[in-house]
């Protein structure tokens, strides 16, 4: 027969050649069991304006979410943290030392 098709979730799912037990035939209950447990569609299609018209049905099946996230909190933490470890190495680096006296040499 001429060439069949199966699409879910905007996936072919597998194209067959003329003649049977070719290596593209596609395994249709496995296809809409997927299909079913990923909430998706299954189309099956035999022909080049079945696979147009399904094909044609999956831009209506996406939608495309924007969101904005406000990221002014972590930029805010990064800098007070930032700032921590500068005043902490300022303060490290200008601590006080101590000298220690070399040992002096006693007269005999």
């Amino acid at each position: 027969g001429s060439g069949q098709f199966g699409a879910f979730r905007g996936y072919l799912g597998g194209a067959g050649g003329g003649g049977g037990g070719s290596a593209f035939d596609a395994d249709y209950g496995a296809l809409m069991q997927i299909s079913h447990a990923t909430g998706g569609t299954f189309y099956r299609a035999q022909d080049a304006s079945q696979l147009s018209r399904a094909l044609a049905k999956l831009p209506a099946a996406f939608s495309i979410v924007r969101e904005r996230v406000d990221i002014a909190a972590g930029f805010a933490t990064l800098g007070g943290l930032l700032i921590a470890v500068a005043v902490a190495l300022s303060l490290w680096r200008d601590r006080p030392r101590r000298v220690t006296a070399a040992p002096r040499a006693t007269p005999d």
